[in-house]
Protein backbone atom coordinates (compact mmCIF):
# COMPACT_ATOMS: atom_id res chain seq x y z
CA UNK A 1 0.00 0.00 0.00
CA UNK A 2 1.23 3.54 -1.20
CA UNK A 3 1.93 5.99 1.72
CA UNK A 4 -1.42 7.65 0.55
CA UNK A 5 -4.25 5.51 -0.34
CA UNK A 6 -7.86 5.12 -0.93
CA UNK A 7 -9.00 4.52 2.75
CA UNK A 8 -7.94 8.18 3.65
CA UNK A 9 -11.12 9.58 1.86
CA UNK A 10 -13.23 6.16 2.23
CA UNK A 11 -14.16 5.90 6.21
CA UNK A 12 -15.08 3.13 7.41
CA UNK A 13 -18.47 2.32 5.31
CA UNK A 14 -16.42 2.91 1.90
CA UNK A 15 -13.83 0.90 3.07
CA UNK A 16 -15.70 -1.54 3.86
CA UNK A 17 -17.17 -1.50 0.35
CA UNK A 18 -14.10 -0.85 -0.87
CA UNK A 19 -12.81 -4.38 -0.17
CA UNK A 20 -15.93 -5.88 -0.81
CA UNK A 21 -15.19 -4.40 -4.44
CA UNK A 22 -12.07 -6.08 -4.47
CA UNK A 23 -12.57 -9.29 -3.42
CA UNK A 24 -15.49 -9.06 -6.39
CA UNK A 25 -12.61 -8.26 -8.85
CA UNK A 26 -10.45 -10.80 -7.40
CA UNK A 27 -13.23 -13.27 -8.19
CA UNK A 28 -13.28 -12.38 -11.29
CA UNK A 29 -10.06 -12.69 -12.00
CA UNK A 30 -10.03 -16.49 -11.38
CA UNK A 31 -12.69 -16.72 -14.23
CA UNK A 32 -10.79 -15.56 -16.80
CA UNK A 33 -8.20 -17.25 -19.07
CA UNK A 34 -4.41 -16.70 -17.11
CA UNK A 35 -2.45 -15.22 -20.21
CA UNK A 36 -5.55 -13.54 -22.10
CA UNK A 37 -5.48 -9.61 -22.68
CA UNK A 38 -8.47 -9.19 -20.28
CA UNK A 39 -6.72 -10.49 -17.44
CA UNK A 40 -3.62 -8.37 -17.55
CA UNK A 41 -6.22 -5.19 -18.25
CA UNK A 42 -7.57 -6.62 -14.58
CA UNK A 43 -4.10 -6.86 -13.75
CA UNK A 44 -3.07 -3.85 -14.17
CA UNK A 45 -6.52 -2.35 -12.79
CA UNK A 46 -5.68 -4.17 -9.62
CA UNK A 47 -2.16 -2.69 -9.17
CA UNK A 48 -3.49 0.91 -8.98
CA UNK A 49 -6.87 0.26 -7.23
CA UNK A 50 -5.78 1.36 -3.82
CA UNK A 51 -4.57 5.11 -5.31
CA UNK A 52 -6.68 8.08 -3.26
CA UNK A 53 -9.22 9.66 -5.43
CA UNK A 54 -7.59 10.49 -9.23
CA UNK A 55 -8.84 13.79 -10.98
CA UNK A 56 -7.61 13.31 -14.31
CA UNK A 57 -6.99 16.45 -16.52
CA UNK A 58 -7.92 15.99 -20.14
CA UNK A 59 -7.69 18.38 -23.39
CA UNK A 60 -6.16 19.07 -26.66
CA UNK A 61 -2.96 20.84 -26.81
CA UNK A 62 -2.86 24.86 -26.11
CA UNK A 63 -6.56 23.63 -24.60
CA UNK A 64 -4.79 25.37 -20.99
CA UNK A 65 -4.99 22.10 -18.99
CA UNK A 66 -1.38 23.05 -17.90
CA UNK A 67 -2.79 26.74 -16.76
CA UNK A 68 -5.44 25.35 -15.10
CA UNK A 69 -3.29 23.31 -13.16
CA UNK A 70 -0.98 25.88 -12.56
CA UNK A 71 -3.96 28.56 -11.16
CA UNK A 72 -5.68 25.66 -9.16
CA UNK A 73 -2.35 25.07 -7.15
CA UNK A 74 -1.61 28.87 -7.59
CA UNK A 75 2.20 27.78 -8.69
CA UNK A 76 3.61 27.21 -12.18
CA UNK A 77 3.82 23.11 -11.42
CA UNK A 78 3.18 22.46 -15.27
CA UNK A 79 5.03 23.79 -18.33
CA UNK A 80 3.05 25.82 -20.67
CA UNK A 81 3.40 26.90 -24.36
CA UNK A 82 1.71 26.86 -27.66
CA UNK A 83 3.08 23.47 -28.40
CA UNK A 84 3.11 20.24 -27.19
CA UNK A 85 5.35 20.81 -24.25
CA UNK A 86 3.25 18.21 -22.03
CA UNK A 87 5.08 15.21 -22.95
CA UNK A 88 4.44 13.28 -20.01
CA UNK A 89 2.23 12.45 -17.45
CA UNK A 90 2.06 14.69 -14.19
CA UNK A 91 0.97 13.49 -10.79
CA UNK A 92 0.05 15.61 -8.15
CA UNK A 93 0.05 14.52 -4.72
CA UNK A 94 0.36 15.84 -0.88
CA UNK A 95 3.87 16.05 0.71
CA UNK A 96 5.28 18.53 3.28
CA UNK A 97 7.85 19.82 1.36
CA UNK A 98 8.05 20.43 -3.12
CA UNK A 99 9.74 17.94 -4.84
CA UNK A 100 9.87 15.69 -8.02
CA UNK A 101 10.87 12.15 -8.82
CA UNK A 102 10.42 10.58 -11.83
CA UNK A 103 7.59 6.72 -11.31
CA UNK A 104 8.03 5.56 -14.23
CA UNK A 105 9.50 6.64 -18.22
CA UNK A 106 6.02 9.05 -19.13
CA UNK A 107 5.08 9.79 -15.14
CA UNK A 108 6.61 12.08 -13.12
CA UNK A 109 5.18 12.75 -9.41
CA UNK A 110 5.09 16.26 -8.31
CA UNK A 111 4.62 16.42 -4.19
CA UNK A 112 3.44 20.02 -2.61
CA UNK A 113 1.71 21.23 0.20
CA UNK A 114 -1.86 22.23 -1.08
CA UNK A 115 -4.26 20.58 1.85
CA UNK A 116 -6.44 20.25 -1.11
CA UNK A 117 -4.69 17.11 -2.13
CA UNK A 118 -4.79 15.04 1.11
CA UNK A 119 -7.70 13.35 -0.13
CA UNK A 120 -7.25 13.32 -3.65
CA UNK A 121 -4.55 13.51 -6.83
CA UNK A 122 -4.60 15.68 -9.54
CA UNK A 123 -3.18 14.39 -13.21
CA UNK A 124 -1.75 16.59 -15.73
CA UNK A 125 -1.98 14.96 -19.23
CA UNK A 126 -0.29 15.39 -22.71
CA UNK A 127 -2.59 16.55 -25.08
CA UNK A 128 -5.01 14.60 -26.99
CA UNK A 129 -4.83 15.59 -30.22
CA UNK A 130 -1.00 15.91 -30.13
CA UNK A 131 1.32 15.02 -34.02
CA UNK A 132 3.42 13.14 -31.18
CA UNK A 133 1.50 10.05 -31.44
CA UNK A 134 2.85 8.13 -28.13
CA UNK A 135 1.34 11.48 -25.76
CA UNK A 136 -2.23 10.66 -26.71
CA UNK A 137 -1.42 6.66 -26.04
CA UNK A 138 0.11 7.70 -22.98
CA UNK A 139 -3.25 9.21 -22.20
CA UNK A 140 -5.34 7.12 -23.02
CA UNK A 141 -3.69 4.23 -20.95
CA UNK A 142 -4.15 6.73 -17.84
CA UNK A 143 -7.45 7.19 -18.46
CA UNK A 144 -9.12 4.43 -16.72
CA UNK A 145 -7.56 4.91 -13.51
CA UNK A 146 -9.38 7.99 -13.30
CA UNK A 147 -12.54 8.87 -10.94
CA UNK A 148 -13.36 11.79 -12.51
CA UNK A 149 -12.31 13.70 -15.29
CA UNK A 150 -11.82 17.29 -15.60
CA UNK A 151 -12.05 17.78 -19.46
CA UNK A 152 -10.44 21.53 -20.80
CA UNK A 153 -11.99 22.87 -24.09
CA UNK A 154 -10.83 26.30 -25.22
CA UNK A 155 -13.69 28.84 -25.88
CA UNK A 156 -11.38 29.95 -29.43
CA UNK A 157 -12.53 26.48 -30.30
CA UNK A 158 -14.46 24.61 -28.37
CA UNK A 159 -16.20 20.81 -28.71
CA UNK A 160 -13.93 20.15 -31.78
CA UNK A 161 -14.26 16.83 -33.70
CA UNK A 162 -10.99 15.57 -32.08
CA UNK A 163 -12.10 16.44 -28.88
CA UNK A 164 -15.61 14.64 -29.14
CA UNK A 165 -14.07 11.54 -30.25
CA UNK A 166 -11.72 11.58 -27.66
CA UNK A 167 -14.74 12.18 -24.98
CA UNK A 168 -16.89 9.24 -26.72
CA UNK A 169 -13.77 7.24 -25.58
CA UNK A 170 -13.80 8.28 -22.36
CA UNK A 171 -17.94 8.06 -21.56
CA UNK A 172 -18.04 5.02 -23.53
CA UNK A 173 -15.12 2.72 -23.20
CA UNK A 174 -14.08 3.60 -20.05
CA UNK A 175 -17.70 5.10 -18.63
CA UNK A 176 -16.21 8.13 -16.62
CA UNK A 177 -17.97 11.22 -15.27
CA UNK A 178 -17.24 14.47 -17.51
CA UNK A 179 -16.69 17.84 -16.28
CA UNK A 180 -16.25 20.63 -18.46
CA UNK A 181 -13.68 23.10 -18.22
CA UNK A 182 -14.39 26.07 -20.55
CA UNK A 183 -11.50 27.99 -20.40
CA UNK A 184 -9.79 31.25 -21.85
CA UNK A 185 -13.13 32.92 -21.54
CA UNK A 186 -11.26 36.39 -20.31
CA UNK A 187 -11.09 36.60 -24.56
CA UNK A 188 -14.54 36.83 -24.72
CA UNK A 189 -17.39 39.19 -23.79
CA UNK A 190 -20.41 37.85 -21.90
CA UNK A 191 -22.82 36.97 -24.68
CA UNK A 192 -20.25 35.49 -26.60
CA UNK A 193 -19.17 33.05 -23.99
CA UNK A 194 -22.75 32.26 -23.57
CA UNK A 195 -23.30 31.21 -26.89
CA UNK A 196 -20.36 29.39 -26.67
CA UNK A 197 -21.33 26.99 -23.28
CA UNK A 198 -24.96 26.47 -25.41
CA UNK A 199 -23.18 25.19 -28.26
CA UNK A 200 -21.25 22.73 -26.07
CA UNK A 201 -24.37 21.67 -23.90
CA UNK A 202 -26.37 21.02 -27.31
CA UNK A 203 -23.52 18.95 -28.92
CA UNK A 204 -23.12 17.22 -25.97
CA UNK A 205 -26.72 16.04 -25.52
CA UNK A 206 -26.84 15.40 -29.85
CA UNK A 207 -23.70 13.68 -30.24
CA UNK A 208 -23.09 12.18 -26.53
CA UNK A 209 -26.23 12.16 -24.62
CA UNK A 210 -25.49 13.36 -21.79
CA UNK A 211 -26.05 17.00 -19.77
CA UNK A 212 -22.52 18.29 -19.23
CA UNK A 213 -21.34 20.43 -15.66
CA UNK A 214 -19.84 23.25 -16.90
CA UNK A 215 -17.34 25.94 -15.62
CA UNK A 216 -16.22 28.84 -17.81
CA UNK A 217 -12.58 29.84 -16.02
CA UNK A 218 -9.70 32.05 -16.84
CA UNK A 219 -6.83 30.30 -15.59
CA UNK A 220 -4.82 33.42 -16.34
CA UNK A 221 -6.63 35.50 -14.22
CA UNK A 222 -6.85 33.08 -11.25
CA UNK A 223 -3.19 32.96 -11.64
CA UNK A 224 -2.51 36.60 -11.55
CA UNK A 225 -5.24 37.15 -8.57
CA UNK A 226 -3.25 34.24 -6.53
CA UNK A 227 0.55 35.49 -7.06
CA UNK A 228 -0.58 39.24 -6.75
CA UNK A 229 -3.01 38.67 -4.15
CA UNK A 230 -5.89 40.79 -6.18
CA UNK A 231 -9.49 39.07 -4.63
CA UNK A 232 -11.70 40.80 -7.46
CA UNK A 233 -9.14 39.25 -10.17
CA UNK A 234 -10.12 35.94 -8.87
CA UNK A 235 -13.87 36.47 -8.85
CA UNK A 236 -13.55 37.55 -12.58
CA UNK A 237 -11.94 34.16 -13.13
CA UNK A 238 -14.67 32.33 -12.12
CA UNK A 239 -12.25 30.15 -10.78
CA UNK A 240 -13.53 29.67 -7.18
CA UNK A 241 -17.02 27.69 -8.49
CA UNK A 242 -14.24 25.12 -9.66
CA UNK A 243 -12.29 24.71 -6.67
CA UNK A 244 -15.72 24.74 -4.51
CA UNK A 245 -17.00 21.67 -6.47
CA UNK A 246 -14.01 19.83 -6.60
CA UNK A 247 -12.47 20.61 -3.34
CA UNK A 248 -15.98 20.84 -1.15
CA UNK A 249 -19.26 19.74 -3.23
CA UNK A 250 -17.96 16.32 -3.85
CA UNK A 251 -18.89 14.99 -0.77
CA UNK A 252 -17.35 11.72 0.38
CA UNK A 253 -19.37 9.75 -0.20
CA UNK A 254 -19.80 11.03 -4.35
CA UNK A 255 -15.98 10.49 -4.16
CA UNK A 256 -16.65 7.21 -2.96
CA UNK A 257 -19.26 5.86 -5.43
CA UNK A 258 -17.58 8.17 -8.75
CA UNK A 259 -14.30 5.63 -7.07
CA UNK A 260 -16.04 2.16 -6.84
CA UNK A 261 -18.29 2.72 -9.75
CA UNK A 262 -15.81 3.35 -12.34
CA UNK A 263 -13.48 1.02 -10.90
CA UNK A 264 -16.46 -1.35 -11.32
CA UNK A 265 -17.23 -0.09 -14.41
CA UNK A 266 -13.99 -1.18 -16.21
CA UNK A 267 -14.33 -4.33 -14.65
CA UNK A 268 -17.57 -5.08 -16.15
CA UNK A 269 -15.93 -3.87 -19.35
CA UNK A 270 -13.05 -6.07 -18.94
CA UNK A 271 -15.71 -8.87 -18.69
CA UNK A 272 -17.61 -7.64 -21.79
CA UNK A 273 -14.62 -8.43 -23.50
CA UNK A 274 -14.21 -11.83 -21.75
CA UNK A 275 -17.59 -12.03 -23.15
CA UNK A 276 -17.31 -11.34 -26.79
CA UNK A 277 -14.14 -13.51 -27.02
CA UNK A 278 -16.32 -16.41 -25.45
CA UNK A 279 -19.09 -16.00 -28.05
CA UNK A 280 -16.72 -15.67 -30.63
CA UNK A 281 -14.78 -18.81 -29.57
CA UNK A 282 -18.55 -20.62 -29.35
CA UNK A 283 -18.62 -19.53 -33.25
CA UNK A 284 -15.81 -20.93 -33.76
CA UNK A 285 -16.63 -24.29 -32.23
CA UNK A 286 -20.17 -24.31 -34.00
CA UNK A 287 -17.93 -24.39 -37.07
CA UNK A 288 -15.47 -26.67 -35.94
CA UNK A 289 -17.96 -29.21 -34.98
CA UNK A 290 -19.83 -28.80 -38.39
CA UNK A 291 -16.69 -29.17 -40.36
CA UNK A 292 -15.82 -32.33 -38.32
CA UNK A 293 -19.03 -33.81 -38.87
CA UNK A 294 -18.42 -33.04 -42.64
CA UNK A 295 -15.18 -34.60 -42.02
CA UNK A 296 -16.56 -37.86 -40.83
CA UNK A 297 -19.07 -38.17 -43.38
CA UNK A 298 -15.97 -37.79 -46.57
CA UNK A 299 -14.11 -40.26 -44.38
CA UNK A 300 -17.56 -42.51 -43.91
CA UNK A 301 -17.95 -42.51 -47.68
CA UNK A 302 -14.67 -42.62 -48.74
CA UNK A 303 -14.59 -45.72 -46.81
CA UNK A 304 -17.52 -47.18 -48.40
CA UNK A 305 -16.72 -45.97 -52.03
CA UNK A 306 -13.36 -47.50 -51.26
CA UNK A 307 -14.41 -50.18 -50.73
CA UNK A 308 -17.11 -51.16 -53.70
CA UNK A 309 -14.45 -50.43 -55.45
CA UNK A 310 -12.09 -52.58 -54.31
CA UNK A 311 -14.72 -55.58 -54.15
CA UNK A 312 -15.75 -55.01 -57.87
CA UNK A 313 -11.58 -55.21 -59.02
CA UNK A 314 -11.13 -58.30 -57.19
CA UNK A 315 -14.78 -59.71 -58.58
CA UNK A 316 -12.89 -60.05 -62.11
CA UNK A 317 -9.94 -61.78 -60.47
CA UNK A 318 -12.76 -64.44 -59.49
CA UNK A 319 -14.20 -64.22 -62.91
CA UNK A 320 -10.68 -65.04 -64.39
CA UNK A 321 -10.66 -68.12 -62.35
CA UNK A 322 -14.07 -69.01 -63.75
CA UNK A 323 -12.01 -69.15 -66.90
CA UNK A 324 -9.48 -71.78 -65.20
CA UNK A 325 -12.78 -73.95 -63.93
CA UNK A 326 -13.89 -73.81 -67.44
CA UNK A 327 -11.08 -74.99 -68.70
CA UNK A 328 -11.37 -77.95 -66.11
CA UNK A 329 -14.33 -79.22 -67.07
CA UNK A 330 -13.80 -79.20 -70.69
CA UNK A 331 -10.52 -80.60 -70.03
CA UNK A 332 -12.48 -83.77 -68.18
CA UNK A 333 -15.08 -83.89 -70.42
CA UNK A 334 -12.87 -84.93 -73.69
CA UNK A 335 -10.57 -87.32 -71.52
CA UNK A 336 -13.54 -88.79 -69.98
CA UNK A 337 -16.04 -89.12 -73.09
CA UNK A 338 -16.96 -93.23 -72.97
CA UNK A 339 -15.07 -93.62 -76.38
CA UNK A 340 -11.63 -91.77 -75.05
CA UNK A 341 -11.93 -94.59 -72.13
CA UNK A 342 -12.55 -97.75 -74.22
CA UNK A 343 -9.64 -96.51 -76.70
CA UNK A 344 -7.69 -95.92 -73.03
CA UNK A 345 -9.10 -99.72 -71.98
CA UNK A 346 -7.71 -100.58 -75.36
CA UNK A 347 -4.45 -98.86 -75.57
CA UNK A 348 -2.95 -97.00 -72.01
CA UNK A 349 -0.77 -95.09 -74.05
CA UNK A 350 -3.27 -93.41 -75.22
CA UNK A 351 -2.73 -89.39 -74.98
CA UNK A 352 -4.28 -86.96 -73.14
CA UNK A 353 -6.07 -83.98 -74.75
CA UNK A 354 -4.77 -81.19 -72.83
CA UNK A 355 -5.25 -77.60 -74.12
CA UNK A 356 -2.95 -75.76 -72.50
CA UNK A 357 -2.77 -72.48 -74.46
CA UNK A 358 -5.96 -71.01 -73.39
CA UNK A 359 -4.74 -71.28 -69.50
CA UNK A 360 -1.34 -69.13 -70.55
CA UNK A 361 -3.08 -65.67 -70.41
CA UNK A 362 -5.03 -66.38 -66.93
CA UNK A 363 -1.82 -66.14 -64.59
CA UNK A 364 -0.87 -62.74 -66.78
CA UNK A 365 -4.95 -61.26 -66.17
CA UNK A 366 -5.00 -62.68 -62.31
CA UNK A 367 -2.14 -60.39 -61.70
CA UNK A 368 -3.17 -57.18 -63.77
CA UNK A 369 -6.15 -57.43 -61.87
CA UNK A 370 -4.36 -57.59 -58.59
CA UNK A 371 -2.26 -54.94 -59.20
CA UNK A 372 -4.92 -52.84 -60.55
CA UNK A 373 -7.16 -53.44 -57.45
CA UNK A 374 -4.12 -52.73 -55.51
CA UNK A 375 -3.37 -49.56 -57.40
CA UNK A 376 -6.91 -48.11 -56.75
CA UNK A 377 -6.66 -49.20 -53.25
CA UNK A 378 -3.61 -47.11 -52.12
CA UNK A 379 -4.00 -44.58 -54.63
CA UNK A 380 -7.34 -43.67 -53.13
CA UNK A 381 -6.13 -44.25 -49.56
CA UNK A 382 -3.27 -41.70 -50.21
CA UNK A 383 -5.84 -39.08 -51.65
CA UNK A 384 -7.98 -39.29 -48.72
CA UNK A 385 -5.13 -39.12 -46.00
CA UNK A 386 -4.32 -35.78 -48.11
CA UNK A 387 -7.44 -34.28 -48.47
CA UNK A 388 -8.33 -34.87 -44.18
CA UNK A 389 -5.09 -33.82 -43.32
CA UNK A 390 -5.58 -30.51 -45.52
CA UNK A 391 -8.92 -30.28 -43.69
CA UNK A 392 -7.35 -30.76 -40.32
CA UNK A 393 -4.98 -28.01 -41.29
CA UNK A 394 -7.15 -25.47 -43.10
CA UNK A 395 -10.23 -25.80 -40.87
CA UNK A 396 -8.70 -26.49 -37.44
CA UNK A 397 -5.15 -24.89 -38.17
CA UNK A 398 -3.42 -28.51 -36.91
CA UNK A 399 -1.18 -29.78 -38.98
CA UNK A 400 -0.67 -33.73 -38.87
CA UNK A 401 2.42 -34.55 -40.78
CA UNK A 402 0.98 -38.25 -41.16
CA UNK A 403 -1.37 -40.54 -40.25
CA UNK A 404 1.10 -43.89 -39.42
CA UNK A 405 2.62 -46.65 -40.82
CA UNK A 406 1.66 -47.67 -44.31
CA UNK A 407 1.20 -51.36 -45.36
CA UNK A 408 3.74 -52.40 -47.85
CA UNK A 409 2.07 -52.83 -51.80
CA UNK A 410 5.18 -54.99 -52.61
CA UNK A 411 4.61 -56.79 -49.68
CA UNK A 412 1.43 -57.62 -50.64
CA UNK A 413 1.89 -58.05 -54.47
CA UNK A 414 4.87 -60.89 -53.54
CA UNK A 415 2.80 -62.59 -51.40
CA UNK A 416 -0.01 -63.03 -53.94
CA UNK A 417 2.46 -63.94 -56.87
CA UNK A 418 3.78 -66.97 -54.95
CA UNK A 419 -0.07 -68.03 -54.47
CA UNK A 420 -0.39 -67.35 -58.28
CA UNK A 421 3.35 -69.20 -59.13
CA UNK A 422 2.27 -72.13 -57.11
CA UNK A 423 -1.39 -72.54 -57.66
CA UNK A 424 -2.46 -71.41 -61.21
CA UNK A 425 0.61 -71.06 -63.88
CA UNK A 426 -0.67 -73.54 -66.38
CA UNK A 427 1.94 -76.39 -65.49
CA UNK A 428 0.75 -76.30 -62.37
CA UNK A 429 -2.59 -76.36 -63.33
CA UNK A 430 -2.06 -79.50 -66.09
CA UNK A 431 -0.29 -81.14 -63.42
CA UNK A 432 -2.73 -81.32 -61.05
CA UNK A 433 -5.76 -82.12 -63.37
CA UNK A 434 -3.71 -84.60 -65.11
CA UNK A 435 -3.39 -86.68 -61.58
CA UNK A 436 -7.11 -86.30 -61.22
CA UNK A 437 -7.63 -87.04 -64.60
CA UNK A 438 -5.36 -90.38 -63.94
CA UNK A 439 -7.72 -91.17 -60.97
CA UNK A 440 -10.69 -90.81 -62.71
CA UNK A 441 -10.02 -92.60 -65.32
CA UNK A 442 -8.79 -95.60 -63.26
CA UNK A 443 -12.36 -95.22 -61.68
CA UNK A 444 -14.02 -94.95 -64.34
CA UNK A 445 -11.95 -97.96 -66.20
CA UNK A 446 -12.82 -100.24 -63.70
CA UNK A 447 -16.64 -99.46 -63.70
CA UNK A 448 -16.61 -100.12 -68.02
CA UNK A 449 -14.66 -103.44 -67.33
CA UNK A 450 -17.47 -104.46 -65.32
CA UNK A 451 -20.17 -103.35 -67.08
CA UNK A 452 -18.35 -105.10 -69.80
CA UNK A 453 -17.77 -108.19 -67.61
CA UNK A 454 -21.36 -108.29 -67.12
CA UNK A 455 -23.21 -107.73 -70.22
CA UNK A 456 -20.94 -110.72 -71.95
CA UNK A 457 -21.88 -112.61 -68.77
CA UNK A 458 -25.70 -111.38 -69.42
CA UNK A 459 -25.36 -112.60 -73.14
CA UNK A 460 -23.79 -116.01 -72.21
CA UNK A 461 -26.46 -116.46 -69.98
CA UNK A 462 -29.12 -115.78 -72.56
CA UNK A 463 -27.76 -118.36 -75.34
CA UNK A 464 -27.80 -121.16 -73.27
CA UNK A 465 -31.72 -120.46 -72.99
CA UNK A 466 -31.88 -122.81 -69.37
CA UNK A 467 -35.16 -121.16 -68.45
CA UNK A 468 -37.04 -117.93 -68.66
CA UNK A 469 -35.97 -116.90 -64.94
CA UNK A 470 -32.39 -117.44 -66.52
CA UNK A 471 -32.98 -115.60 -69.14
CA UNK A 472 -34.92 -113.01 -67.58
CA UNK A 473 -32.17 -112.73 -64.86
CA UNK A 474 -29.46 -112.28 -67.75
CA UNK A 475 -31.58 -109.38 -69.14
CA UNK A 476 -31.58 -107.62 -66.03
CA UNK A 477 -27.62 -107.86 -65.95
CA UNK A 478 -27.79 -106.18 -69.38
CA UNK A 479 -30.23 -103.54 -68.62
CA UNK A 480 -28.44 -102.82 -65.34
CA UNK A 481 -25.16 -102.53 -67.24
CA UNK A 482 -26.31 -100.35 -70.35
CA UNK A 483 -27.95 -98.37 -67.13
CA UNK A 484 -24.31 -97.81 -65.61
CA UNK A 485 -22.84 -97.71 -68.64
CA UNK A 486 -24.37 -94.43 -69.28
CA UNK A 487 -25.33 -92.80 -66.18
CA UNK A 488 -22.78 -93.62 -63.92
CA UNK A 489 -19.76 -92.91 -66.21
CA UNK A 490 -21.17 -89.26 -66.53
CA UNK A 491 -21.19 -89.10 -63.00
CA UNK A 492 -17.33 -89.52 -62.49
CA UNK A 493 -16.80 -87.10 -64.74
CA UNK A 494 -18.82 -84.72 -62.93
CA UNK A 495 -17.69 -85.66 -60.00
CA UNK A 496 -14.10 -85.21 -61.25
CA UNK A 497 -15.24 -81.44 -62.45
CA UNK A 498 -16.47 -80.41 -58.73
CA UNK A 499 -13.15 -81.75 -57.24
CA UNK A 500 -11.26 -79.46 -59.72
CA UNK A 501 -13.96 -76.24 -59.44
CA UNK A 502 -13.19 -76.83 -55.43
CA UNK A 503 -9.75 -76.59 -56.02
CA UNK A 504 -9.94 -73.71 -58.25
CA UNK A 505 -12.40 -72.30 -55.22
CA UNK A 506 -9.47 -72.51 -52.94
CA UNK A 507 -7.20 -71.06 -54.98
CA UNK A 508 -9.74 -68.02 -55.20
CA UNK A 509 -10.27 -68.19 -51.92
CA UNK A 510 -6.66 -67.72 -51.07
CA UNK A 511 -6.21 -65.05 -53.07
CA UNK A 512 -9.51 -63.10 -51.95
CA UNK A 513 -8.14 -63.46 -48.29
CA UNK A 514 -4.63 -62.39 -49.02
CA UNK A 515 -6.21 -59.62 -50.82
CA UNK A 516 -9.24 -58.99 -48.09
CA UNK A 517 -5.86 -59.11 -45.21
CA UNK A 518 -3.99 -56.60 -47.18
CA UNK A 519 -7.39 -53.95 -47.49
CA UNK A 520 -8.68 -53.95 -44.02
CA UNK A 521 -4.70 -53.74 -43.09
CA UNK A 522 -4.13 -50.78 -45.36
CA UNK A 523 -8.05 -49.40 -44.40
CA UNK A 524 -6.75 -50.09 -40.92
CA UNK A 525 -3.49 -48.02 -41.64
CA UNK A 526 -5.19 -44.69 -42.60
CA UNK A 527 -8.69 -44.84 -41.51
CA UNK A 528 -7.76 -46.00 -37.70
CA UNK A 529 -5.68 -43.02 -37.15
CA UNK A 530 -8.21 -40.72 -39.02
CA UNK A 531 -10.76 -41.80 -37.10
CA UNK A 532 -8.64 -41.40 -34.00
CA UNK A 533 -8.01 -37.86 -35.03
CA UNK A 534 -11.64 -36.76 -35.67
CA UNK A 535 -12.43 -38.36 -32.35
CA UNK A 536 -9.45 -37.01 -30.61
CA UNK A 537 -10.97 -33.25 -32.15
CA UNK A 538 -14.37 -34.52 -30.83
CA UNK A 539 -13.41 -34.82 -27.37
CA UNK A 540 -11.39 -31.37 -27.26
CA UNK A 541 -14.40 -29.75 -28.58
CA UNK A 542 -16.65 -31.50 -25.93
CA UNK A 543 -13.97 -30.41 -23.87
CA UNK A 544 -13.94 -27.15 -24.95
CA UNK A 545 -18.20 -26.36 -24.83
CA UNK A 546 -18.32 -27.72 -21.28
CA UNK A 547 -15.45 -25.65 -20.21
CA UNK A 548 -17.39 -22.73 -22.14
CA UNK A 549 -20.50 -23.68 -20.38
CA UNK A 550 -18.68 -23.32 -17.29
CA UNK A 551 -17.38 -20.28 -17.57
CA UNK A 552 -20.37 -18.52 -18.58
CA UNK A 553 -22.32 -19.91 -15.70
CA UNK A 554 -19.18 -18.60 -13.67
CA UNK A 555 -20.21 -15.32 -15.53
CA UNK A 556 -23.44 -15.64 -14.41
CA UNK A 557 -22.64 -15.62 -10.75
CA UNK A 558 -20.79 -12.40 -11.15
CA UNK A 559 -22.85 -10.42 -13.15
CA UNK A 560 -25.33 -10.99 -10.69
CA UNK A 561 -23.01 -9.93 -7.68
CA UNK A 562 -21.78 -7.10 -9.35
CA UNK A 563 -25.44 -6.29 -10.01
CA UNK A 564 -26.16 -6.18 -6.52
CA UNK A 565 -23.01 -3.79 -5.74
CA UNK A 566 -24.22 -1.38 -7.83
CA UNK A 567 -27.22 -1.05 -5.99
CA UNK A 568 -25.43 -0.97 -2.41
CA UNK A 569 -23.63 1.94 -3.88
CA UNK A 570 -26.52 3.92 -5.39
CA UNK A 571 -27.36 4.61 -1.96
CA UNK A 572 -24.57 6.69 -1.14
CA UNK A 573 -25.07 10.20 -1.23
CA UNK A 574 -24.75 12.36 -4.09
CA UNK A 575 -23.21 15.59 -4.38
CA UNK A 576 -24.85 18.95 -3.99
CA UNK A 577 -25.54 21.02 -7.19
CA UNK A 578 -22.38 23.25 -7.49
CA UNK A 579 -22.84 26.87 -7.62
CA UNK A 580 -20.96 28.73 -10.57
CA UNK A 581 -21.63 25.83 -12.94
CA UNK A 582 -23.83 26.02 -15.96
Amino acid sequence: MQDQSVYQFMGKEGSLLFREEVALLEELKKILCQDSEERRLLDNLLAHIEELFLLVIVGEVKSGKSSFVNSLLGKKICKEGVTPVTDKIHILRYGEEEKSKELESFVVEHCYPFEPLKNLNIVDTPGTNSLILEHQQITEKFIPRSDLVLFITSIDRPFTESERKFLEFIKDLWGKKIIFILSKVDMKTPEEIEEVIQYIKENCKKLLDFDPILFPVSAREAFESKNKQVPELFEKSKMGAVEEYIFKTLSQGEKIKLKLSGILFNALKILDKSVNSLNKNQEILGIEKETLWETKKIISYEERILKQNYTAQVEKIKHSLMDIETWGRNFFEKNLKIAKLLLFIKNKNQNTMVDEDKLRPIPRIVRQEMEKALDILFASLQNLEVQILEIFQKKFKEKIASTGQKVSKEDCVKEIENTIKLQIEPGVLVEYSSKLLKRTQKKSILLLSSIVFAVFFGMVLKTLDISWFVNLISLGIIVSSLWAFFVLVPKIRQKAAEEYKKHVDSIGKEIRSQMEEFYKKSEQSIFAPLYSIVDKREKSLLYSENSQSQKRAEIDIFTQKAKNFQSKLSTLDSPKPAEGSL
